[in-house]
């Protein structure tokens, strides 16, 4: 708006531009005209250049008045009214030895910044944005009096959205943000490039006193592999990260199963070393067990040493066949010679009440229709499916629909003829994945023949456990929400290929079984701060109950989403372990844990953060320096917009009057010169 002051300068050119140029005219005697006039004249140019120079300060002082401009507090208080967002930190990170605290102090030194004329809200956020204070200076802190950090992690985009909502329209002066977080960089990934509210609002950004932590963490645990069953000997893999600056040597890690101590380890790291440390672990019972691994260590933040996992161990393989007698025929007699260790069921059409209790569904399907939808919940919901291709495939159908939604990828073609003369083999399979580990000689392999195969473009996140000599996919494997995939890309059929009749088959087929029924590993931990639903198929109930870590129980209820039955569990705040019961009994168990990316030390910098908030002015408050110093320097102060208008219309008045006298003195002369009647 002060380019408006260019506009003063108009008078000047005018009247530049509009002098009269003297004309020399030929007179008899201008000695007594000289005379009579020269008084006069002395007088118009006087108020000529007055009236410039006021005409000149009325338009300056009218574009200073648009501008709105205000004079600099010296003190607090006296200076125009403030509408203020304050943004505290409550993520996990926050429970670092002694960064709360400084984050509490800070909170005050910014709230005695504002006085009883002033706006002020605060929002408390972490993955989530809560407003628990609105209002008054002294209502604010009634509101913050219990605050503390939770176990989430961090978010900083939903609380931003909402401090720029309640800053859109307000008709405060000055408009300001404090963020009083650690600045953790992982918590601004998610910020999208400007925010409504905040682009004419001034970002304070406040850190707390920097402190150089000693922590390690558990910031994994899983089971190398995958392939999961009582009796079956494999590996838990627990990660480690020393995040501190120092080494930390001889720490202590201890690994239960269902609260009973399986191993125990003392490694060293470096500073910033992460280490993976692997455990023999052999299950003796079936069902939900969960794993625990915990270190010994005294550290600045005690939450993240501790990570626990539920892990689906099946006694018994319940598996569902749909197939005609001829597809399914060696598949089915592979798992009836497995005993009571497998079920077996064949049904012609697939439901959801049909695949309800099965834990690996196997199907050779030409044309699927309505059984899509069906298989994609059963492998979203923690099952696994086997697929093999049958001779008459609807490719259209399987691109379109089927694939997209439990297998990215194309079928491009078929290649062979049934009963040909011409054949592929499979490469040798490597130790890599736990299907096909240790399952032959790769120095003396025999390798099936195929005869006819179908070509698959494999899409993202799809792999080959098993591969034609010619590099082509022969199994594949994807995930899909919590449930694993394999797809055979030939038939069992002799005429296609002798796989069902080599050595290879039966292994495969037990190990592949195995392997889908654990589902895929992860399926039931969740972080800690977000909603958790669980599928209720098995049960008929409506109401069930949640055993939460501390062994308090709250009512859930059973929800229906289309087909699909859910327990909808809610938010989950505390790590830990969760049980949920129905009928007395334990119908499912999960596993809460707290953010990985909580216990990382990375902090943002000013450029970094500015880059994040386009359009705010962003001022760095350092640990070291005092809050209202620096908000003072930058805080707008008294309004004089008004005053300095009041002045432009006086200036106004002032050049009427001076014009009107001018105009009453000629008047009054050429009256003067008027013969009397």
């Amino acid at each position: 708006m002060l380019h408006g002051l260019w506009v003063a300068l108009a008078p000047i050119l005018i009247h530049l531009l509009n002098r009269r140029r003297t004309v020399t005219v030929p007179f008899s005697n201008v000695a007594l005209i000289q005379s009579l006039q020269h008084d006069r004249m002395r007088r118009v140019r006087i108020k000529q250049w007055l009236l410039l120079l006021l005409r000149t300060l009325l338009i300056a002082l009218l574009a200073l008045a648009f501008a709105r401009p205000t004079l600099k507090e010296a003190a607090q208080g006296g200076g125009a009214h403030t509408s203020a967002v304050i943004l505290v930190d409550r993520s996990l990170s926050m429970r670092y030895t002694g960064v709360f605290d400084g984050i509490r102090e800070r909170l005050d030194e910014t709230l005695s910044l504002f006085d009883s004329q002033d706006d002020v809200r605060v929002i408390v956020f972490d993955e989530r944005a809560e407003l628990v204070g609105d209002g008054t200076v002294a209502d604010v802190r009634l509101a913050i009096r219990d605050l503390a950090p939770g176990y989430a992690a961090t978010d900083v985009t939903p609380a931003l959205e909402m401090a720029g909502g309640l800053l859109t329209g307000v008709e405060q002066l000055n408009r300001e943000v404090f963020i009083l977080s650690d600045f953790v960089a992982g918590g601004w990934l998610g910020i999208r490039d400007s925010i409504d509210g905040l682009q004419a609002s001034t970002v304070f950004i406040v850190r707390p006193v920097e402190r150089a932590g000693a922590n390690v963490s558990v910031a994994e645990l899983s089971v190398a592999g995958g392939l999961l069953g009582v009796g079956s000997r494999t590996s838990l893999t627990v990660t480690l990260v020393n995040h501190g600056r120092t080494a930390r040597p001889e720490v202590g890690v201890d690994v239960s199963v269902d609260e009973r101590r399986v191993a125990r380890r003392l490694v060293s790291l470096s500073a910033g070393e992460t280490l993976s440390v692997d455990v023999p672990f052999t299950p003796e019972t079936g069902g939900d067990l969960v794993i625990r691994a915990e270190l010994e260590a005294s550290d600045d933040l005690v939450e993240d040493n501790v990570r626990r996992s539920v892990v689906h161990v099946p006694d018994r393989i319940r598996v569902t066949l749909v197939g005609s007698t001829n597809d399914r025929h060696f598949v089915e007699q592979v798992l009836a010679a497995e005993g009571d260790a497998v079920d077996v069921g064949v049904v012609d059409r697939l439901t959801s009440e049909s695949v309800a209790e099965s834990d690996v569904i196997v199907v050779w399907m030409s044309n699927p229709g309505s059984e899509i939808d069906v298989l994609a919940e059963h492998v979203e919901t923690g099952g696994g499916l086997l697929m093999f291709l049958p001779p008459d495939v609807n490719t259209r159908i399987y691109n379109e629909r089927f694939l997209p939604r439990i297998l990215p990828g194309r079928l491009v073609g078929i290649e062979g003829r049934p009963g040909g003369l011409t054949h592929v083999k499979l490469k040798p399979p490597e130790d890599g994945h736990v299907v096909v580990r240790q399952l032959v000689d790769p120095n003396a392999f025999n390798s099936p023949e195929f005869k006819v195969r179908y070509r698959l473009e494999a899409g993202p996140g799809v792999g080959a456990i098993l591969s034609y000599t010619d590099g082509a996919v022969a199994l594949a494997e994807s995930t899909a929400g919590d449930g694993r995939v394999l797809l055979l890309t030939s038939n069992t059929d002799p005429e296609w290929s002798d796989l069902a009749l080599s050595g290879l088959f039966v292994p495969l087929v037990h190990r592949a079984s195995r392997y889908l029924a654990s589902g895929s590993f992860g399926r039931s931990d969740f972080v800690a701060g977000r909603s958790v639903t669980r599928p209720a198929a098995e049960t008929e109930e409506r109401e069930g109950q949640l055993v939460q870590p501390d062994g308090t129980v709250r009512a859930i209820w059973v929800e229906d989403q289309g087909e699909r039955r859910i327990w909808d569990a809610g938010i989950l705040d505390t790590p830990g372990v969760y049980e949920i019961r129905s009928r007395g009994r334990r119908a499912d168990r999960l596993a809460v844990n707290v953010a990985a990316e909580e216990s990382e030390t990375t902090r943002l910098g000013i450029d970094a953060l500015s880059e994040r908030l386009p359009g705010s002015r962003v001022v760095e408050v350092a640990a070291e320096e005092t809050l209202g110093s620096v908000v003072r320097a930058h805080r707008r102060g008294i309004e004089i917009w008004k005053p300095i208008l009041l002045a432009a219309l006086a200036i106004l008045a002032l050049e009427l009057w001076i014009v009107g006298g001018e105009k009453r003195s000629r008047e009054g002369e050429e009256g003067a010169k008027r013969p009397l009647p």
